[in-house]
């Protein structure tokens, strides 16, 4: 069997991103909640083939849902807010799981555990703010592979910029399926840039 083309498969993508666009907004034959699945799996398995054709070994992030997470019609039930960040940091050990605790309770990602401590309601109290981290926020990824912590653009060297597009367009497009945040924060220029389309306002959290 000859194997897919870069080129061919990003029309696929295109095609199906297109399908489900129409069975959510148009057709009303496709939930929230299946589309964000379908979404995630192609996001996932592009980046896979992307990872296989430069043999950068990358795993995809997946986006952390809110703990208390309930699908409706109209997305996610509870009202939940949005953390988007630039990338996982390969040199922790992660493997998709943002919210990694050590043994006292503290996050492996000094990021997280910064962000848990800053949102916390009680400021001796830091377990607050990772259990409201947990239940509350969905945390977004927008290169949603681990990187090194010094990668900058680098990581992005050799890769396709249509590809790229490709998987900034289907993470907009997961995050959109959740529905609106109540309030979102983002970590610096490019990637709040990215996420203007969800027309989410950075200040209100």
């Amino acid at each position: 069997m000859e194997k897919i083309s870069l080129k061919d498969h990003i029309t696929i993508l295109h095609a199906k991103y297109n399908e489900r666009q129409r069975g959510v907004h148009h057709l009303g034959s496709l939930s929230r909640e299946e589309a964000f699945r379908r979404a995630d799996l192609d996001r996932s398995m592009f980046i896979m083939f992307m990872a296989e054709e430069d043999s950068s070994k990358m795993p995809p992030t997946p986006l952390k849902m809110p703990g208390n997470a309930e699908w409706t019609r109209a997305g996610l039930k509870i009202p939940f807010k949005a953390a988007i960040a630039n990338f996982e940091t390969l040199g922790l050990g992660l493997k998709g799981d943002l919210l990694k605790e050590r043994g006292d309770g503290s996050l492996i990602s000094a990021v997280w555990e910064f962000f848990a401590r800053w949102i916390s309601p009680t400021p001796d109290d830091p377990q607050s703010g990772r259990d409201l981290l947990k239940d509350d926020w969905l945390i977004i990824e927008r290169r949603p592979w681990a990187a090194a912590h010094n990668a900058g653009s680098t990581m992005f060297k050799g890769k396709n910029r249509a590809a790229l597009n490709l998987i900034d367009m289907l993470t907009v497009e997961m995050v959109n399926y959740c529905g609106t945040p109540i309030a979102a924060c983002t970590f610096g220029a490019p990637v709040s840039l990215m996420f203007l389309p969800l027309y989410i306002v950075s200040h209100n959290c």
